[in-house]
């Protein structure tokens, strides 16, 4: 990140609490490894949570929750697109072993999902 988008959240903070902290080189040191995204999610938390401007290590608290919850957030993801890979592996074996028809397997939400996502099974959804 750069000085210049900590500078940007500071004024945004700075606005928000109607006073500007006596030094902003403090939170520049503290705050230039975060991405700007995980910043200003901090900054918008902070204003929710605190009561006063936060202080640089308050911040990075705070900037290191968002972190950690966009971490959870990608696992999750990761996990629920495995889910739905597996689904439609699945479904594709019902449907070659004729347990299911054309049409349920192509609606199937996880087969759609594994189309859109990868195109896979692209010979069925080509059909009219």
């Amino acid at each position: 990140m750069s000085e210049s988008d900590v500078l940007n959240t500071l004024a945004v903070l700075s606005e928000a609490y109607g006073t500007e902290p006596s030094s902003v080189t403090g939170y520049v040191w503290a705050l230039e490894e975060y991405p700007p995204d995980v910043l200003i999610q901090a900054a918008r938390q902070a204003v929710k949570l605190h009561a006063w401007y936060p202080k640089p290590a308050e911040l990075r608290v705070i900037c290191d929750e968002v972190k950690m919850a966009k971490k959870h957030d990608d696992h999750e993801s990761e996990r629920e697109s495995r889910n739905l890979r597996d689904q439609a592996y699945y479904m594709h074996d019902l449907y070659r072993e004729g347990q299911i028809s054309e049409e349920q397997f192509t609606s199937d939400k996880a087969v759609k999902w594994a189309h859109k996502q990868f195109g896979m099974f692209s010979s069925l959804f080509g059909k009219k």
